[in-house]
């Protein structure tokens, strides 16, 4: 079986490196992706990157920049207030850089973002940050390359 999410987008608010009980760093964050043929719409996808991704991530990405993310899509279920709720996020493997920096200083410099923007990128980070309840002290995850040739079909 095979699960693959490959994305391109811009980051909506600036990262910010955090740590789990037993000190591993991880970061969430979410990028808003443009529908495919319909720049009308827009989704937004939450993220979370570990370790040596998630140190880069907060060292060279901010609000705004636009960068493409590969890794696998993770549903999990939380409970709040007795009623249980499903949350769908990609656990990150690998970011691209997908502009230069003189690109993205001239963004930074140049560009007004939109109200609506800002106040979906709000509602992501205040629904992110009521979810206390993930444990992300137990979550693990296993960057480790696979050799399709030792797997027998």
């Amino acid at each position: 079986m095979i699960n693959r999410v490959i994305l391109t987008g811009r980051i909506t608010t600036d990262i910010e490196l955090r740590q789990t009980n037993d000190g591993t760093n991880y970061t969430f964050f979410t990028i808003a992706v443009n529908r495919q043929g319909n720049n009308d719409q827009t989704d937004f996808i939450s993220c979370v990157s570990w370790r040596n991704t998630a140190e880069f991530m907060n060292k060279y990405l901010s609000k705004g920049s636009l960068i493409g993310v590969e890794g696998r899509l993770e549903v999990y279920r939380t409970q709040k207030d007795g009623n249980y709720e499903i949350r769908t996020n990609v656990n990150v493997s690998q970011v691209h850089f997908l502009e230069t920096k003189s690109q993205s200083d001239f963004r930074k410099q140049n560009t007004q973002e939109t109200p609506v923007l800002n106040k979906a990128a709000e509602k992501i980070d205040n629904a992110i940050n009521e979810d206390s309840k993930f444990d992300t002290s137990s979550e693990k995850t296993n960057n480790e390359e696979i050799n399709f040739d030792d797997i027998q079909f």
